[in-house]
């Protein structure tokens, strides 16, 4: 953390203490593998989630996706759940099917999970 705190010149009385951070996942395809997840400091946190722009995949690839979404959000390593919602700026013929994947998914977030909504 500290090459981190190093890395940008910040004004003694604006410095803070960095003691984590969260590094979010929410593309299918470049979702971490369990090794991943276990070789990530401590001092990380995981959120996973399928972002709205990946609700345009196929029956099939959705499927797969929230597959595979399920099997990462039983990771103990796995503190927050998303980023998931709606976003506006897509064509609106996609807003219904956003909301429709969000209620799906909701359903998987458990009760140790932070969740994390992407709302545009």
């Amino acid at each position: 953390m500290k090459d981190m705190t190093d890395a940008v010149p910040v004004e003694e009385s604006r410095r803070t203490s960095l003691v984590g951070g969260v590094s979010i996942y929410c593309d299918p395809e470049t979702y971490p593998t369990d090794q991943h997840l276990c070789d990530l400091p401590q001092y990380i946190s995981v959120g996973v989630g399928i972002h709205t722009c990946h609700e345009r995949y196929s029956v099939v690839r959705v499927n797969q996706a929230v597959e595979r979404f399920q099997n990462l959000l039983a990771n103990p390593r796995v503190a927050a759940f998303g980023e998931v919602g709606v976003d506006h700026s897509e064509p609106m013929k996609y807003w219904a099917y956003q909301v429709e994947m969000l209620g799906k998914m909701l359903l998987f977030l458990k009760e140790r999970q932070m969740l994390v909504i992407h709302c545009r």
